[in-house]
């Protein structure tokens, strides 16, 4: 066998599943598609700009049925009739996702210890949504852009820079020295959500599930900050909260605001 075409079959792979992720995949350029597998009994309309798409840029279309898909995709998987195979996301350097916000919006998220895929997909389409120039995931566990992280982001995933630390704390560090303002988000804190400047750049800063900020990344950041909560529940949801934050930044900026 040739050896160029043995080192291809031998690479990894992801199964990407859903329309909208597929079609960002296709329309980002931000890693390869290698084909487009369809289910034959797919009627939805939204696949055939797919199909469009990926016969303009040569990609090879291959038609099974949708058990086929689920054998790729897997059985928890909603694949929508749809599946790319893809080669894994390209995580970027966590300097260069710095420098390139300081040129843009001053905005990152960094998620230190975030283990749920789904949390992360969440993340990663409010930051798309919202202009953020990159999500940071600290952490040896943290959860990596994994096919269903870009599902549940909507294919938003394919859009927004995402770099990889081993070490939160020293990825906080460097962020500080480039000229970030790092704000933690902490339900134990005393200042709400709205009383620090957020025009200047800024880091938000969530910690993992259940856990939250450790105490050495909380040690780290400059703010802590909470959003109000009712008596009878103990914290949100970190997706939604980091959303919240995020539209904060955008509503300061926007009125120039600033504490």
């Amino acid at each position: 066998m040739d050896r160029n075409r043995r080192d291809r079959e031998d690479a990894p792979r992801e199964y990407l599943y859903g329309i909208h992720p597929v079609e960002e995949a296709l329309a980002a350029d931000s890693r390869q598609v290698e084909r487009i597998l369809v289910a034959r009994e797919a009627e939805d309309n939204r696949l055939g700009r797919i199909l469009k798409e990926a016969r303009r840029l040569g990609i090879p279309i291959t038609r099974l049925p949708r058990e086929g898909l689920v054998r790729k995709a897997g059985r928890q998987a909603v694949h929508q009739g749809v599946v790319a195979v893809v080669s894994p996301v390209r995580y970027q350097d966590v300097d260069t996702i710095a420098q390139a916000s300081m040129e843009r919006n001053a905005l990152l998220v960094l998620l230190s210890g975030v283990e749920d895929p789904r949390n992360l997909g969440a993340v990663l389409r409010s930051a798309a949504a919202s202009g953020a120039d990159g999500v940071i995931l600290a952490g040896e566990t943290a959860a990596g852009v994994t096919p269903g992280a870009v599902k549940t982001s909507a294919g938003a995933a394919e859009r927004v820079p995402v770099g990889r630390a081993r070490k939160p704390v020293r990825a906080i560090r460097d962020l500080k020295d480039a000229g970030f303002s790092v704000i933690g988000m902490d339900h134990r804190a005393e200042l709400a959500w709205d009383q620090v400047d957020l025009t200047v750049p800024v880091v938000l800063v969530a910690g993992g599930e259940g856990r939250g900020l450790s105490r050495s990344v909380a040690m780290e950041c400059d703010y802590r900050v909470a959003l109000p909560l009712e008596a009878e529940v103990e914290s949100l949801n970190l997706s939604v909260a980091v959303g919240i934050l995020l539209y904060e930044v955008l509503r300061q900026r926007k009125d120039g605001v600033s504490r």
